[in-house]
Order: structure tokens, then C-alpha cells, then sequence
């Protein structure tokens, strides 16, 4: 069985993409069992953003921070893909309150590497939603 690093599902070691999702999988080896752990680092670092971005007052940061906290208890696999869209998600929420034509341009990367994603739909509202609050960047 392969999981897939977005969504979680169970795949046929065959499938190409998940039957949930549509992100294409990757095989690798299952990691061990290991003890109980705490919440990823990205977790964190995404609810972090979230409320910072909302301190800026960016409207956006509460669409990151209640999704960020939501996944508080999801641990992440510790060798997470760069380039899975999760990954890539979370990065781009992170950068909102840093750099906004940065984060747009990584949900634009989503869209491209992940089309048939819900990482991809995510990310086509996240810019809809920075264009419109922040009219400098259309």
C-alpha cells in the first residue's frame, strides 16, 4: 500500500495517483512505528503565520490560522517532499505575512505541479483572496 502525502489514503501499490486526492504518489518505504509525537513543525509554524498575518491585519490570516489549527494533531511524515503540495501549502501561508507576491507566486507553483489537486483548488482561492484584499498585487 502507498499513502499519499497530501491526503493520507490508503493506495494499491500500482496506482499512480491517489484514488482520493488525484496527487501523484510516490512510492517510498513505510517508516517505522514509532512513539507518540507531538505536531509537526509546519503545523505550528502555519498557525504561527496565521495569527501573525492577522496581528498585520491581513483578513486572509484567519482562513490560515483556523486551517493551521486544525491540523495541530496531523504529524506529517518527517521526510515530507518539498514539493508536495502540502508541503508547498504550508509554505506559501507561512510567506502571506512575510511576503505576499512571494506566497502568490508559490500557490501560482501549486497550481502548475499539482493541477488536479484539492492543493491546487486551495491555492487558486488563497490568490483570489490575497487579489482581492490587496489590490497591488493584481
Amino acid at each position: 500500500m502507498v499513502t499519499c502525502e497530501y491526503c493520507g489514503r490508503k493506495n494499491c501499490d500500482d496506482a499512480g495517483a491517489c484514488s482520493g486526492c488525484g496527487t501523484q504518489l510516490t512510492k517510498t518505504p513505510e517508516a517505522p512505528v514509532r512513539g507518540v509525537e507531538g505536531p509537526s513543525i509546519g503545523n505550528v509554524m502555519a498557525a504561527a503565520a496565521g495569527i501573525a498575518s492577522l496581528a498585520a491585519g491581513h483578513p486572509t490570516g484567519i482562513l490560515h490560522t483556523i486551517s493551521a489549527l486544525s491540523n495541530l494533531d496531523s504529524h506529517g511524515s518527517p521526510g515530507e517532499a518539498a514539493d508536495s503540495p502540502h508541503g508547498m501549502l504550508e509554505r506559501a501561508a507561512a510567506l502571506e505575512s512575510v511576503d505576499l507576491r512571494a506566497a502568490v507566486t508559490l500557490y501560482d507553483e501549486i497550481i502548475l505541479k499539482h493541477p488536479a489537486t484539492s492543493a491546487a483548488k486551495e491555492a487558486r482561492r488563497n490568490i483570489q483572496t490575497l487579489k482581492s484584499a490587496h489590490p497591488e498585487l493584481r
